[in-house]
């Protein structure tokens, strides 16, 4: 019986030997397999965001070199929704259109600025306009064809004239910019018009100063 005992013992030391190997191998494959699946996962995890990335990055730069092309429109854009307070602008369009329309311009008050939550700001221009009512009626029209940006607010008329009560409107730029991985969207039909029509409005048109000559100085010892 004992030599049958050693031969199994030995049998199984024989057979133990290759099947621990065995076991540790398919434990390795098992572990390095979800290893390297998680790793192959992340890569193609990576992958795909850097082509979205770069999707955007292009989109983004497309939308650039046709602002870059188009700039008056921002331009236009800008003056037409300033950043700042533009009473001086507005002041210069109300008097030329009252001098293209017959209209004389009585006592002018600007209001202070009033800033409006998520809406900019504004600020209500006072003034006395004389004239026929017909005269005033366009007057008062072609001043909404004019930029910077304004309303009639309200008008009270009086004898000879009326008061009226002409609201500019201003807000600043944004001061964040959207990630580069978000997409950005197109201007609807709507936002097209309305930058159409603020592109129409017609600006003030900027004061320039002519150069003038030296004066002559008289000679003061009379040579």
């Amino acid at each position: 019986m004992k030599p049958e005992n050693i031969l199994t013992r030995t049998n199984l030391r024989v057979i133990a030997l290759p099947l621990g190997s065995i076991i540790f191998i398919l434990f390795f494959d098992f572990f390095g397999g979800r290893f390297l699946y998680g790793e192959i996962s992340a890569l193609r995890a990576q992958v795909a965001l850097a082509k979205q990335i770069e999707s955007s990055l292009a989109q983004k730069l497309q939308i650039l070199q046709d602002f870059n092309q188009s700039a008056f429109i921002s331009d236009k854009v800008l003056v037409a929704i300033p950043q700042d307070n533009s009473s001086l602008a507005v002041l210069s369009q109300i008097k030329k259109k009252a001098q293209e329309n017959g209209v004389a311009l009585g006592q002018v008050n600007v209001g202070k600025g009033v800033a409006v939550e998520g809406a900019g700001s504004y600020a209500d221009i006072t003034f006395e306009a004389v004239g026929e009512l017909a005269t005033m009626v366009v007057f008062m029209q072609s001043l909404s064809k004019t930029a910077p940006l304004g309303n009639v607010e309200s008008v009270e008329i009086g004898g000879l004239g009326a008061e009226i009560i002409y609201r500019i409107h201003w807000a600043p730029l944004p001061t964040q910019l959207p990630s580069l991985t978000d997409p950005l969207a197109e201007f609807s039909d709507e936002e097209k018009i309305l930058i159409a029509k603020l592109t129409a409005l017609e600006s003030a048109a900027a004061l320039t100063l002519s150069p003038q000559p030296p004066a002559l100085r008289k000679n003061p010892f009379g040579i």
